[in-house]
């Protein structure tokens, strides 16, 4: 294999398996593979195959009495309302509002710290 040689993007193979290519690209693209390149060859074996699945998933029809089912399921499941009273707060300490020490540009800090107080 040439170290000079144009590999195709990942895009490109995805339209060359899918056969959506002009005959053009799709002729310089089989003589690539032709000629030896294990990276593209790789590449497009891999996308044949998730294409093979995908074509296989398609064709799959869930029984009817499943989705049923499943709806039931989840239709007894539905997450319950709560109502919590609102409570003025007021805010006493933010570490966020802290100035930085001397020297140092920015906080690194993942944590905030925070203090509230209600009535």
């Amino acid at each position: 294999m040439d170290a000079s040689m144009k590999h195709y993007s990942l895009e490109e193979w995805t339209d060359f398996v899918r056969g959506v290519t002009d005959e053009g690209t799709r002729a310089a693209m089989a003589a690539h593979l032709e000629r030896g390149c294990s990276r593209c060859a790789k590449a497009a074996d891999t996308l044949r195959q998730v294409g093979d699945i995908l074509t296989d998933e398609s064709r799959y029809q869930v029984p009817e009495h499943a989705i049923r089912c499943a709806r039931a399921i989840f239709a007894i499941q539905r997450p319950q309302i709560m109502r919590i009273p609102r409570l003025a707060v007021q805010l006493l300490y933010d570490s966020i509002r802290e100035p930085l020490p001397a020297g140092i540009r920015a906080r690194d800090e993942l944590t905030r710290r925070a203090l509230y107080q209600a009535d």
